[in-house]
């Protein structure tokens, strides 16, 4: 995820937008090599539970607009501008992986939606 040089390029955090005042929408940003920013993996949003600890969170559902996806994450606020996420995949057996973990701090710039 911080390599320019892979498929996917360097990760440079999320964007969202509300679409309700309890539902939304949001995209990831990535770099590459060459100075690209590239604007993609789209998912939904909602006010939801933790499926790792059953607290409120708010729920980013891949799979809402990329099929197949099983990539649910998850965020907190810890302070005024900086966000803990955790994000799990669908097991075979139909139980979670084990969290992965991210940082967001912003806001940063404006949305611009995916291209």
């Amino acid at each position: 995820m911080f390599d320019e040089n892979s498929e996917l390029g360097y990760w440079l955090g999320k964007a969202y937008k509300p679409t309700t005042a309890t539902t939304g929408e949001g995209y990831n940003r990535w770099r590459f090599a060459s100075g690209e920013i590239v604007r993609n993996l789209r998912f939904g949003t909602a006010d939801g539970t933790s499926l790792i600890d059953g607290k409120p969170a708010l729920m980013m559902y891949y799979g809402a607009y990329n099929e197949g996806n099983t990539l649910i994450d998850e965020i907190r606020q810890l302070s005024h501008d900086v966000f803990l996420g955790m994000g799990t995949r669908e097991n075979e057996d139909g139980s979670r992986s084990e969290p992965g973990h991210f940082v967001l701090v912003g806001p940063t710039d404006e949305w611009v939606g995916v291209d």
